[in-house]
């Protein structure tokens, strides 16, 4: 079929670590796409990306997946424990992302010493030094990560992580519908953004980006990506992102009422949907309306 190619050969090292290499989710076998599954919350953003990279048409040189497979003895079945993701989007290129099939316990440097260095030295294979400017993965797994791609790409390791996330969750089980109450002079509206929200969605998208890039960050990256490409948006990237979130139904906002005009207080994006989990990926209040609850009044509203 047009579009898609084979993996590269398995590479194999005398620790018994296999790593195969993909242009396309749609040569994935069947053990990747189970392990992504089994593990859908910690794979909510590499899952979605292959799910939405199977409907597109791009040139095989530009996304590569790798995973990494161990065997632990000479008769026993490699067991798929690492897969990496090195894709594109609508807005540019992604941050590089590590999934780990195995609990975070077993992620201690040893075992992924070895890993980690055949999983960098494969990906210098396939992109250039600059292509990889952000690692996101489990603590343990992305400082190693990035160590090792300093030893083969040649380039420094930022002392300071750029972005730190805590990881939380819910389900019909476990989410508490609490109503929050609201100032008595707000009139609001809960709802998905709408073409007409567009301008003001592009000006919540621009100022998440700003409140989240520090301007060390902001000059590093300029040495190696464009101002459209993520973390950074100039006016013309959050109109680009606005539309699409509102395109796709991504994009909810808390609408408020004020002096006989509708202005939006809050943005909450959702843009990482597999079949059982939903992702909010982006929740921001402009300085104007923080302190009044409109974040977690959206939220809650999202979640349910």
């Amino acid at each position: 079929m047009p579009g898609i190619s084979q993996p590269r050969p398995a590479r194999a090292s005398t620790l018994g670590i296999y790593l195969s290499t993909y242009t396309t989710p749609a040569a994935f076998p069947g053990e990747v796409w189970n392990a992504l599954r089994q593990n859908e919350r910690a794979a909510n953003v590499l899952l979605p990306q292959a799910l939405s990279a199977l409907h597109e048409e791009r040139t095989a040189s530009e996304q590569f997946w790798i995973t990494c497979k161990t065997a632990h003895s000479p008769h026993e079945k490699p067991q798929l424990e690492f897969i990496l993701s090195c894709t594109e989007w609508h807005m540019g290129t992604y941050p590089v992302f590590l999934v780990s099939t195995l609990p975070s316990s077993s992620l201690t440097p040893a075992f992924l010493a070895p890993r980690v260095a055949m999983l960098a030295s494969e990906l210098r294979e396939c992109v250039p030094s600059r292509r990889v400017y952000s690692i996101f993965a489990p603590a343990p797994l992305a400082k190693a990560f990035a160590q090792a791609w300093t030893n083969v790409a040649g380039v420094k390791l930022e002392e300071n992580p750029y972005y730190a996330a805590r990881f939380s969750h819910c389900s019909k089980g476990t989410h508490v519908g609490r109503t929050q109450t609201a100032p008595a002079d707000m009139i609001y509206n809960l709802r998905l953004a709408c073409e007409d929200d567009v301008s003001q969605v592009a000006a919540l998208c621009k100022g998440f980006a700003s409140d989240s890039v520090s301007r060390l960050f902001y000059n590093y990256l300029q040495k190696f990506i464009q101002p459209q490409e993520p973390f950074v948006l100039d006016e013309e990237g959050a109109l680009k992102e606005a539309t699409y979130l509102i395109a796709n139904q991504f994009a909810w906002v808390h609408e408020v009422i004020h002096n006989g005009k509708s202005e939006l207080a809050c943005l909450v994006a959702t843009t990482r949907n597999s079949e059982r989990v939903h992702t909010i990926s982006k929740v921001y209040t402009p300085p104007a309306w923080r302190k009044r609850g409109c974040a977690e009044r959206l939220v809650r509203h999202v979640c349910q």
